[in-house]
């Protein structure tokens, strides 16, 4: 297996804990993780999803995206909705995604995230600037309106 999983996967990273697989739909890169989002994992899954959301990466691992590593995507969505826990360092990382995003000239949406990672992204004010939704088609929605909160608000908890 080479890490791609179908035609709709364009790349993907495996850890002891954490899977993350990407996916272009309608102009936008959905980032779907499951497992765990702890300080394990920190280190090589930022680095990793880090180049991917660049559009430079892709290739950690040995996994090559089929595109030459660029996403060219307007809007990234970051599907938690796997996510088993969820600590500090996973909203660090998350933080890191969306400024990395906004350097390509993109946005960050999350999707789903588990209720510890909703309430401490509002308790830092990052919910202010990064948008939640119960779901990725909500997010997918939002980036469609090109709004900057997307529909399916993830409720505060």
């Amino acid at each position: 297996m080479n890490g791609i999983d179908d035609e709709s996967h364009e790349t993907s990273w495996r850890g002891p804990r954490l899977r993350a697989e990407t996916r272009q739909v309608d102009g936008c890169l959905v980032m779907g993780l499951s497992g765990e989002l702890d300080f394990t994992q920190k280190p090589e899954f930022r680095r990793w999803a880090l180049e991917v959301v660049a559009g430079e990466g892709g290739t950690e691992n040995g996994h090559e995206n089929g595109h030459g590593g660029r996403t060219a995507a307007r809007m990234v969505v970051l599907d938690l909705g796997g996510i088993e826990f969820f600590d500090s360092s996973g909203l660090a990382v998350v933080i890191a995604l969306w400024k990395q995003a906004r350097e390509a000239g993109n946005d960050l949406a999350v999707a789903g995230p588990p209720p510890v990672c909703a309430s401490m992204m509002r308790r830092t004010g990052m919910a202010d600037h990064i948008a939640m939704s119960d779901t990725v088609d909500a997010a997918l929605a939002g980036a469609a309106r090109g709004t900057g909160r997307v529909a399916g608000q993830a409720e505060a908890g």
